[in-house]
């Protein structure tokens, strides 16, 4: 899979090259694609142990971002909400 996308992707950057800014990152993405795909040929277990651990990796800071997130939403949400009533009361149930 690395392989084809690697290739795909500096087919694209050529084809792309005069329309596109900072062109050098699609390339290089490609590069590496195509890298991690022959050492996952080579070297299955290896890879294997690599890939779950790149998953591993994009849940930690997917998870640490989600808490960010969350937090700055509740911290809003407390900014938002009055806690007292009009006029400076407290709010009666």
């Amino acid at each position: 899979m690395g392989l084809v996308t690697g290739v795909f992707e500096v087919v694209a950057a050529i084809r792309l090259r005069h329309e596109m800014r900072r062109e050098w990152l699609l390339p290089l993405s490609g590069v590496l694609s195509v890298v991690f795909g022959v050492l996952l040929v080579v070297w299955p277990a290896t890879g294997a142990l690599t890939l779950v651990a790149l998953i591993g990796a994009a849940a930690l800071v997917m998870g640490f971002t989600l808490l960010a997130l969350s937090f700055r939403m509740r911290r809003r949400r407390a900014d938002d909400v009055p806690s007292a009533g009009h006029h400076g009361r407290p709010a009666t149930a």
